[in-house]
């Protein structure tokens, strides 16, 4: 299954995707600034990039 979060570097968000990838599923984070706690096996959309 695929699964889009958005904010993902907060708390909850964050745990959620690390539950979803661990049960097998493409995970990918929509976030707006850093990116350091995302996962590398993880796919990273830069919410700054998204055209509003």
């Amino acid at each position: 299954m695929k699964i889009l979060i958005t904010g993902g570097t907060t708390f909850v968000s964050k745990y959620s995707a690390e539950y979803f990838f661990a049960k097998g599923n493409d995970v990918t984070v929509i976030n707006r600034g850093s990116r350091t706690q995302v996962k590398p096996y993880m796919q990273y959309i830069d919410n700054y990039l998204v055209k509003q």
